[in-house]
């Protein structure tokens, strides 16, 4: 280094480079920290996504094996307890044609048991319909919608309109099944819950999606306020749809009903060709 007049001597030069060094040192630290921090938030957020991932897929899976399993009992029903029970019906009428005919009380009993054998088997009729319905494979969904909505309103002595737009004909199963099971669950609340006296579903397919709605005249409620405390139907249901890449709304006020709705893209509801 120059001595005299050179503008800086060794001392002040080393003097200038140690400042440097704590200004560095001061500057990259907080850099250091935040680089640690913000890689440590990139991987939560992946393992978050991960366990999202995860528990989508389960969700999933356990809606498959809901499904399988209530098929499976719906057709224990039908065809194993339902044919029993006709089976006894039978045999009752069978018996009171045998019973002496001026015993009037022994025939009056075998007429009620046999009209209570009746009855429990047309239960057992409407809830194997009702945990898998035989109408979505055969009629599809728009007539096992329509079919649903008579029961309902036949049930519950209640108005339900309903209404289909469009054609149906290709929806794969999985999207049939989920919109019924929103249908069910839409109506089971409004009739349980709202005080409705009329309902109205509306089916629509267009040229991107199918759309099933679900409205009511009943109490309503502050949608908002509620958001964090919905039924574990509504949870399930809205799991389902979301595994099926649609989106289930919501749209409610005190006093004004309730709207559910339905969307799942065209592309994922159709069967492949």
């Amino acid at each position: 280094m120059l001595h005299g007049n050179a503008l800086f001597s060794d001392g002040v030069l080393t003097g200038h480079l140690f400042h440097l060094q704590l200004f560095i040192f001061a500057v990259a630290a907080p850099l250091i920290v935040l680089s640690c921090m913000l890689e440590e938030r990139r991987a939560i957020a992946l393992a978050l996504q991960e366990g999202n991932a995860r528990i989508s897929e389960l969700a999933t899976r356990l809606i498959t094996a809901q499904e399988t399993e209530r098929s499976r009992i719906a057709r224990d029903l039908h065809d194993d307890l339902s044919q029993q029970l006709a089976a006894i019906s039978i045999a009752l009428s069978n018996l009171k044609q045998h019973l002496i005919a001026g015993d009037k009380n022994s025939t009056d009993e075998v007429t009620q048991v046999q009209a209570q054998a009746i009855e429990l088997a047309n239960t057992m009729r409407k809830l194997s319909h009702e945990l898998h319905p035989s109408a979505l494979r055969h009629a599809g969904i728009n007539e096992a919608l329509r079919g649903l909505c008579k029961e309902f309103g036949v049930r519950h002595k209640m108005k339900i309109n309903f209404a289909a737009h469009g054609q149906f004909t290709r929806i794969n199963p999985d999207t049939s099944i989920c919109l019924y099971r929103a249908a069910q669950e839409a109506m089971r609340n409004s009739i349980t819950h709202s005080n409705a006296t009329s309902i109205r579903v509306r089916i629509t397919s267009t040229p991107t999606q199918i759309e099933l709605s679900i409205a009511d005249n009943g109490d309503g409620f502050d949608a908002e306020a509620q958001r964090e405390s919905r039924g574990l139907g509504l949870i399930s249901l809205e799991e389902r749809i979301r595994s099926l890449g649609g989106v289930l709304t919501v749209e409610s006020k005190i006093s004004c009903g309730t709207r559910l709705t339905t969307r799942i893209p065209l592309a994922l509801a159709v069967a492949a060709a």
